[in-house]
């Protein structure tokens, strides 16, 4: 393996270790001790199971004349989405059966389900499915990222011979 080669690996190694530290700590580190309620009632308060309803109110509240609530929503429409983007770039490059976009969605799907459960069994987070929605999405924008670059680096190699 040439030296530029392996250096991009390594790079990509360190990238790839970051994210999944960083969104360890999103998603779980960041809300220990957060609340004092009794486990059932955040449990209840922490599961939504109806499409689209989360992501309806913070469409809504986009508009809102109070600035921290406006900013909450966008980032939290805009975040769901951007902080999956790297996953859907790290999981094909590294997993060649994840280079097909059917066992792609399908390993997403059930990895952000398995993330959603645990939040909310752990009481670290909530179980939303919009949640779930736009994860997926993110992960999709990775994909496809991940596909033209894919592309491009073939297609440049057959030039170059």
């Amino acid at each position: 393996m040439d030296r530029n080669k392996k250096l991009r690996k390594t790079v990509i190694f360190a990238a790839c270790l970051c994210y999944f530290a960083i969104m360890l700590y999103l998603l779980f580190i960041q809300r220990l001790g957060r609340s004092y309620l009794n486990y059932w009632d955040r449990v209840q308060n922490a599961v939504n199971l109806i499409p689209f309803h989360t992501i309806t109110q913070f469409v809504g509240n986009l508009s809102s004349k109070r600035a921290d609530i406006a900013q909450r929503a966008f980032v939290n429409l805009v975040g769901n989405i951007a902080m999956f983007i790297p996953l859907g770039l790290f999981l094909p490059y590294y997993r060649k059966k994840q280079r097909k976009y059917r066992s792609f969605i399908l390993t997403i799907v059930l990895s952000i389900t398995v993330v959603e459960l645990l939040q909310v069994f752990t009481l670290l987070g909530s179980c939303d499915v919009d949640d779930l929605i736009f994860n997926t999405v993110g992960a999709s924008i990775g994909f496809l990222i991940f596909k033209i670059i894919q592309f491009h680096v073939n297609h440049r190699g057959k030039r170059t011979k």
